[in-house]
């Protein structure tokens, strides 16, 4: 009976061996592209607000 019904519950582990679907590589495309503007504005408001001129 445990092999009968070990077989018929879902595997608990992620399935690391398939493509991610659309949605999941947009969001995570999105999320990062978030937080890359979000650091890239927060250092500039930073380097704003501290009087020193980037010299670049």
């Amino acid at each position: 009976m445990s092999t009968l019904a070990a077989e018929a519950l879902p595997s608990a582990r992620p399935r690391l061996d398939h493509e991610p679907s659309r949605a999941t590589t947009f969001v995570f495309l999105a999320l990062l592209a978030i937080g890359l503007g979000y650091t890239a504005w927060s250092l500039t408001v930073d380097i704003g607000a501290a009087g020193v001129h980037p010299t670049t």
